[in-house]
């Protein structure tokens, strides 16, 4: 049986990105973060009543420019290392813009590789004003299974919502590219990670259960979000953080049972950061439990 990515287990449980109301659908202001920000979450497996210290995950959050693509079906061959189609049809470069460059990496610890190594990476460039997302890429490496997916996402100019393009590299072959439409917000997993900090509190803090559009592979699925309340959390390294509780319903395939809930804890403060994810895998659990983190845009409240 595969065992998750450790990167995709603490993000599966932060996707946030409903549809929101306002001026721009989907455009959210970035109350909760600056770019230098760094944090930093260790990744246990848990076997019964031990749990077995596997990874880090790391997010990184920096200013940057990004090079606008056209979204051109493709016809001939598709090459090249990181393009997303290449050759006579590659997306000609319009202008360029600039772009918060956020990334996350999840890596197995040495100790843990001999039984599963994990080398993921997910990127995302999204606008800086309202976190809408241009362009993302997740880079897999999980024991023998490599792959690469690439989502470019783009306003409709003929009806509301987001023309989107997929093209998945699977056993060092490119596939070809796939174009669909959306109504919802369902972008990129990292994207939506970010997102989430920021959506309104009205939002995020009511008692009725969330819908949310999540984008994996070449496909959208939804899941369901419901807050529970305020609670106290005490994390590993021993300091107690006010936070807010969350559970998420999971999709059911090669990772997740039907039933599975995914717990969230959110910090307080006005950085809103996961504190802690615990979700059930086929055989055991993982939790993801904050470590560090530079250059917050509020002061972090703890209690200790």
């Amino acid at each position: 049986m595969k065992i998750p990515s450790i990167l995709y287990l603490l993000v599966a449980g932060l996707i946030m990105a409903q549809n929101l109301s306002g001026k721009e659908p989907c455009s959210l202001q970035n109350t909760s973060f600056n770019a230098g920000e760094k944090i930093r979450y260790q990744v246990y497996y848990n076997i019964g009543f031990i749990w077995i210290a596997a990874g880090v995950c790391d997010f990184e959050a920096k200013m940057t420019t990004w090079t606008a693509k056209t979204m051109i079906p493709k016809t001939g061959p598709v090459t090249g290392k990181n393009s997303l189609v290449t050759g006579k049809n590659s997306p000609a470069p319009l202008n360029s813009h600039p772009a918060l460059h956020l990334k996350a990496t999840g890596v197995t610890h040495k100790a843990y590789d001999a039984f599963f190594t994990v080398r993921d990476t997910l990127e995302s460039y999204v606008n800086p004003f309202n976190l809408i997302p241009y362009e993302s890429i997740k880079y897999t490496h999980e024991g023998k299974w490599h792959g690469q997916d690439n989502f470019l996402f783009q306003p409709s100019d003929t009806s509301e919502g987001w023309n989107i393009r997929t093209q998945l590299k699977r056993k060092g072959v490119w596939r070809d590219p796939t174009f669909s439409h959306t109504k919802d917000c369902g972008f990129d997993i990292i994207s939506s990670v970010y997102r989430m900090r920021s959506i309104p509190d009205s939002l995020l803090f009511s008692k009725q259960a969330i819908r949310i559009p999540v984008r994996l592979d070449d496909g959208q699925y939804d899941v369901t979000l419901s807050y529970k309340g305020k609670a106290l959390i005490k994390l590993r390294r021993g300091n107690t953080y006010y936070a807010h509780y969350f559970e998420l319903s999971l999709v059911e395939g090669t990772v997740f049972k039907r039933g599975d809930v995914l717990k969230l804890w959110l910090g307080n403060d006005p950085n809103r950061l996961p504190l802690q994810v615990e979700s059930p895998i086929r055989v055991g659990s993982v939790k993801a439990v904050f470590e560090r983190a530079e250059n917050l845009r509020h002061v972090q409240e703890k209690l200790n």
